[in-house]
């Protein structure tokens, strides 16, 4: 099953996937400029993409509000540029690296 839901973070947009994948759900929350992931994938990953988006690794735990929730692990140098540190919530990460963007996803 795959879930996609309209997410808002303070006044900024997101969408909010859920893959039910057995034994192990994956929620990520996006925008065009940001993506929050659980730490149970790479950043090696996301960096060989060299995309202009900044990207959060998170703690893994279970459900949209959970993820936001929980505390930052890594992150690319995009989020870093903005401010981004190890341990820092990841709702306040995501809307730090939406600051001065367009909302539009």
């Amino acid at each position: 099953m795959v879930e996609v839901k309209s997410i808002t973070v303070g006044q900024y947009h997101f969408a909010g996937i859920y893959i039910n994948l057995p034994q192990y759900p994956i929620h990520f929350i996006i925008s065009t400029h940001t993506i929050l992931a659980q730490d149970n994938f790479s950043m090696d990953y996301f960096e060989r993409l060299d995309r202009p988006v900044a990207v959060l690794l998170c703690r893994y735990t279970f459900g949209f509000a959970g993820i936001l929730d929980s505390e930052i692990m890594s992150m690319n140098h995009i989020a870093k540029e903005k401010g981004v540190t190890i341990g820092m919530k990841a709702k306040d990460a995501v809307i730090l690296c939406e600051e001065g963007k367009d909302q539009t996803i």
